[in-house]
């Protein structure tokens, strides 16, 4: 019975080894692939500080969201207006459908952005690089090298998603609301009238 139990545990252990072997390799491939496909400085050095991480489901997240950045800084680099004729990722092109659905003008004809969509692209990107770091504050001065920007520009569409420049600085900080607007509906009427009762 003991024999069973142990060699159970070994089996256990031999099978939980080869898997965290086999996930550190596969990310160490998938971060080598992504530091050749990716051409914004900004990124690849979030890939090179995720090579020091141990892997686990953060790091997948953390990935997934680069891949998605990535897709991003090609559709706000791109000149062109057909987002059909631009190819958006060199790795995955099921991303690349995912950004060209949600950024296309659906005033136009398909597969076509606008000065809108772009705008969009812009603040989705802000809001992810924000996501990205830990302290939720990245410098609008890198932004705007990245993406060829004034930083004027950075600031003013992160003001939007309410990442608010620290004084005499830079630095984009994600801050809370200070007041959230109430919500009117039939629902919370009742649930007053009911609490009055």
């Amino acid at each position: 019975m003991k024999l069973k139990y142990i060699t159970s545990l070994l089996e256990r252990l031999i099978l939980y080894v080869f898997t965290k072997i086999l996930l550190h390799f596969c990310i160490y491939i998938l971060r080598i692939f992504l530091h050749f496909s990716i051409k914004s400085e900004y990124l690849l050095s979030k890939i090179s500080g995720l090579q020091e991480g141990v892997p686990n489901a953060d790091i997948f997240l953390q990935i997934k969201i680069i891949l998605y950045m990535d897709c991003l800084f090609n559709l706000i680099k791109s000149k062109t207006r057909s987002l059909k004729k631009v190819e958006l990722s060199e790795i995955s092109e099921k991303v690349e459908n995912i950004v060209r659905e949600r950024f296309a003008d659906p005033s136009r004809y398909s597969g076509c952005r606008s000065a809108f969509s772009t705008e969009k692209a812009l603040c989705h990107f802000i809001v992810l690089a924000l996501l990205l770091e830990s302290n939720y504050q990245v410098d609008a001065k890198i932004l705007s090298q990245e993406l060829n920007m004034p930083s004027s520009k950075i600031v003013k569409y992160s003001q939007l998603v309410h990442a608010l420049p620290k004084s005499r600085s830079s630095i984009l900080t994600l801050r809370l609301p200070t007041s959230v607007p109430s919500i009117s509906s039939t629902f919370t009427k009742k649930r007053r009238s009911l609490n009055k009762n």
